[in-house]
């Protein structure tokens, strides 16, 4: 709050100098002062130490004299004293009667950040001992420094292959080295579970995270703009909590597990189309398993015969998150991974969508899998027409 302190209290000496606000009575060492609107009363002082003056009635606590002072003088704007510019101080003078306005448009809580009311802390249960704010500002700071910029333009041209069509980055490894290390510092007792590094041995009966730290290599790499960081907290089989950015559109999308899915703050919901003639679908190409490919662009075909139209985008993460706030009715993909649903899964069913592999099955913490995701009826309809041929 550097600046917005520093105008209020420049503020509040121009008003001083200019004598909008000054105090009706001389100083109280030079003598003895009165009221210059009412020379009724008045106190005599001693020297420097001599006692605080006593209004008309008699009192002494700082709301009568308040008063007393407010009432002889003209109302002005409220003004915050210099002491309280810092949050604690805006408090300190809310609570005793400095401050006549309000302090909610002035301090920004978590809760405003992500959409989602604060909940009691609790601290062995981590959907409230998990500060979904803390994720939001880890990813967003990763994003910044090792995506966005002349920095990730440089990295993003040192690309190693990992297999077919499968490519890795120093911002992918960058973004994921900065990400654990700051999970590690705030959530110590928390496992990890990164794309990269081989980071993928953990006990699955408990929390852990799981990172991609670019869902979109391929985007990155062509500089397609169009990859996203996704974070999820997993317990088992269920992710609690989920954190998805897109940095260059500036999106976060963000979920709990019974409390809903959000983008930029706001609850966002699934589309309730149920006719596949209107639906937009989302396909993947698995393309890492080029020997699913005739298959994969079978089902496409008829899927793009039958619907209004069909997207391939390129990130499974981003495909799951456009499904759950309406930009797409359905997605299907052969073949991904486990950090790329891992939070994507939980922005759809907290929209009121529905995830599962092609069967219907959930994914639990399957580390490759088929996934079909859309609006409860589209995905039916998915499921029965064209994936379970």
């Amino acid at each position: 709050m550097g600046d917005f302190d520093s105008a209020l209290s420049n503020d509040r000496h121009n008003d001083l100098r200019n004598g909008s606000h000054a105090d009706p009575h001389r100083d109280p060492n030079n003598g003895p002062y009165s009221d210059s609107h009412n020379g009724s009363h008045s106190n005599s002082h001693n020297g420097p130490h001599a006692a605080p003056h006593v209004d008309p009635n008699g009192s002494s606590t700082l709301a009568a004299l308040v008063a007393s002072t407010a009432a002889a003088r003209p109302a002005q704007p409220a003004v915050i004293p210099p002491a309280a510019t810092t949050l604690a101080g805006l408090a300190t003078a809310t609570t005793t009667g400095l401050v006549t306005t309000t302090m909610a448009p002035l301090v920004s809580s978590a809760a405003t950040m992500t959409g989602m009311p604060a909940a009691p802390t609790d601290p062995d249960d981590p959907l409230t001992s998990v500060n979904i704010a803390d994720l939001v500002t880890i990813v967003r700071a990763a994003a910044t420094r090792f995506v966005m910029g002349k920095a990730g333009g440089e990295a993003r041209t040192h690309i190693t292959v990992k297999g077919v069509a499968d490519f890795v980055t120093e911002v992918d490894t960058n973004v994921q080295s900065f990400v654990k290390s700051r999970l590690a510092d705030r959530y110590p007792d928390i496992q990890f579970l990164g794309e990269e590094n081989g980071e993928q041995d953990v006990d699955f009966d408990g929390l852990y995270w799981v990172l991609d730290p670019i869902d979109g290599t391929t985007n990155l790499i062509h500089d397609y703009h169009h990859s996203a960081i996704s974070l999820g907290l997993l317990r088992g089989g269920e992710t609690l909590k989920a954190v998805l950015y897109q940095p260059w559109s500036e999106e976060m999308f963000t979920a709990e597990a019974g409390r809903g899915a959000f983008l930029n703050g706001k609850p966002i919901h699934v589309t309730d189309e149920a006719d596949m003639s209107r639906a937009l679908i989302n396909v993947g190409t698995s393309p890492y398993h080029h020997e699913l490919a005739e298959r994969n662009f079978d089902i496409m075909r008829r899927v793009f015969v039958d619907s209004a139209d069909i997207r391939r985008t390129g990130s499974a993460a981003l495909d799951l998150a456009y499904v759950a706030c309406g930009r797409a009715d359905g997605y299907f993909e052969g073949s991904i991974k486990l950090w790329d649903y891992a939070a994507g899964r939980l922005l759809v069913t907290e929209a009121g969508g529905t995830v599962s592999n092609w069967q219907g099955d959930d994914l639990g913490h399957r580390m490759e899998t088929a996934v079909l995701a859309g609006t409860p009826a589209i995905a039916d309809l998915l499921r029965e027409r064209y994936l379970n041929d």
